[in-house]
């Protein structure tokens, strides 16, 4: 077997375990998965809150593992975990640079909508 042949074949794996494991959590319970977080109503109280986050301090965790990867984009976007789709709605406001995503956080395989944060 060439080793094109195995990787269609892998390819081809993956993803009717995807298939499988989207049919199996399809139910009426529509809540993600992804930690949800309430932050403070001034901007420098939501800072302060930030810098101690759980799901930022992972996704930096995960920048930081990916820094030294040869194939990592120097000049695009990458998703700090799971998959990225879709970038769009790049806009520039309050001085600021924005993009929204579709991601799929390892937590829960539904597609998700981002906005890369400061870090």
């Amino acid at each position: 077997m060439t080793v094109s042949r195995l990787f269609q074949i892998l390819v081809s794996l993956f993803c009717l375990l995807q298939v499988i494991g989207l049919r199996a959590q399809r139910s009426n319970d529509r809540t993600s998965k992804v930690p949800q977080y309430t932050f403070a109503e001034t901007l420098e109280e939501q800072k302060a809150q930030l810098k101690t986050n759980p799901l930022l301090l992972r996704f930096h965790a995960s920048r930081k593992a990916m820094a030294d990867d040869p194939h990592r984009p120097i000049y695009h976007y990458v998703n700090p975990e799971g998959r990225l789709n879709d970038p769009n709605g790049l806009c520039f406001w309050q001085g600021r640079w924005h993009l929204f995503y579709q991601a799929y956080p390892p937590e829960d395989p539904r597609q998700h909508w981002a906005r890369p944060l400061d870090h």
